[in-house]
């Protein structure tokens, strides 16, 4: 009898042993380790903005879908959970971190291909003497961007749980120590989805999306956003605001393509 409790006892401990380590691998295949040298210059959001964002980002509650810092509220939070970039309703870390990643590549895309530091320029130089926003008062989209200007700044929502798991595994590969992936391949991949991923609404579909409270701004479901902010200007040097106006209907009819339209607002 005793030989007999003995072998079961050993064999619960190898239960116990075997099993604590599959719920250890379990967790770290859904949130991996990255290479802190790879992801330290990355702007990823902080505690506060992170749960900023998570009480906003999906319409949870659709009569309040006009509050808070992200607009529209766009993105999956059921998708996200499915690929292991959310749980109970909330969007992890590793979500905030791939998006950084994707935010990085793309906006330095952009940079490249617009010319936005020229109409950056042409405000903070023009006779209005444009103030450009405090840090604490600069909205989700301008506080992470990456585009190195003033004024103008991405406004689309970049929605990576639109991405297969593959091409999610690609970008977790690039920022993990060892990983195989090329900035190369990254760009590829980035070229290769950023319609998709900006897009308001994934349907593609050929209808204007609010971009502000009560919907009073709006931009092509399917276009690049960009939204010019500041915290005021001379207003002896004449009508600051219309000159903004002249400055976002210029970008977008010079910066727009047959291939992707580009809205500018400033609201």
């Amino acid at each position: 009898m005793r030989k007999v409790l003995t072998c079961l006892l050993l064999c619960l401990i190898i239960v116990i042993a075997f099993g604590g380590c599959t719920t250890a691998a379990t967790n770290n295949s859904e949130q991996p380790q990255y290479d802190p040298a790879k992801i330290q210059g990355l702007k990823i959001p902080d505690e506060y903005d992170r749960s900023e964002f998570n009480k906003t980002a999906s319409v949870v509650n659709p009569g309040d879908q006009w509050a808070g810092p992200i607009m529209p509220r766009s993105y999956n939070i059921e998708m996200a959970e499915e690929k292991g970039l959310a749980a109970d309703g909330l969007f992890n870390e590793r979500f905030f971190t791939l998006q950084a990643l994707y935010r990085n590549v793309l906006e330095a895309e952009i940079a490249s291909k617009y010319d936005l530091r020229s109409y950056d320029d042409a405000i903070g130089d023009s006779s209005f003497q444009f103030a450009a926003e405090q840090p604490e008062r600069m909205s989700f989209y301008q506080k992470y961007s990456t585009l190195d200007t003033r004024y103008i700044y991405l406004r689309n929502n970049i929605h990576i749980e639109r991405l297969s798991e593959e091409q999610l595994a690609l970008l977790d590969d690039y920022l993990s120590t060892g990983g195989d992936t090329t900035k190369q391949q990254v760009e590829a991949l980035i070229d290769e989805t950023y319609k998709t991923v900006l897009m308001a609404d994934p349907s593609g579909g050929d209808f204007l999306v609010g971009y502000a409270g009560g919907g009073g701004i709006t931009a092509p479901n399917v276009s690049i956003v960009f939204e010019i902010s500041f915290s005021g200007f001379d207003q002896d040097a004449g009508d600051g605001y219309g000159y903004i106006d002249s400055i976002a209907e210029d970008m977008g009819k010079k910066l727009s393509t047959s291939e992707m339209p580009v809205t500018v607002f400033c609201e």
